[in-house]
C-alpha cells in the first residue's frame, strides 16, 4: 500500500493520471483510506471527475469503510471545477451526516464552487459556514 500511495503522489504532482490509475489498480480492492483519498487527489489534480466519482462509489459501497474530510474536498473541487454547485454542497452535507466535520480545506474549496459558478450570494454563505 505505501508504494501504491507514493507512487500515485508522485503521479498527481506530475499531473499523469494514467501513472496514478496504475499505481491504485494495483491495490483498488483492498486499498486503505490513505490510498483512496491519494488517488482522489490525484483525480483532482488530473481534472478527472468521473474517474473520481465511480472510485468514491467504489469507497461507499465497501461495508465499515471511514472517510474523512480528505475524502471529500477533492470531490467539491472537481464538482465546483465541472461547474456543478449543488453536487458539491451535497458532498458538505454528507460529510455532516457522517459526521465528518469540514476543514478549512473543504470549506475552501466550496468557496472556490461558489465562486467559479458566478454566485457571490453563494460564496459568501460558505466562508460564513466556514467560520461559524
Amino acid at each position: 500500500q505505501q508504494r501504491s500511495f507514493e507512487a500515485i503522489g508522485l503521479a498527481a504532482r506530475k499531473r499523469n493520471w494514467n501513472a496514478a490509475a496504475t499505481a491504485y489498480s494495483e491495490v483498488a480492492g483492498d486499498a486503505e483510506i490513505l490510498v483512496c483519498n491519494a488517488i482522489l487527489h490525484a483525480a483532482d489534480k488530473c481534472d478527472k471527475l468521473t474517474e473520481a466519482f465511480n472510485i468514491y462509489g467504489e469507497m461507499r459501497r465497501r461495508d465499515g469503510f471511514a472517510k474523512q474530510a480528505q475524502t471529500y474536498t477533492p470531490l467539491i473541487r472537481l464538482a465546483g471545477r465541472h461547474t456543478h454547485p449543488v453536487l458539491a454542497h451535497a458532498l458538505l452535507s454528507e460529510m455532516r451526516a457522517h459526521g465528518i466535520e469540514p476543514n478549512a480545506h473543504s470549506y475552501s474549496a466550496l468557496v472556490d464552487v461558489y465562486k467559479t459558478a458566478g454566485d457571490t450570494a453563494g460564496a459568501k454563505k460558505a466562508w460564513e459556514e466556514m467560520k461559524a
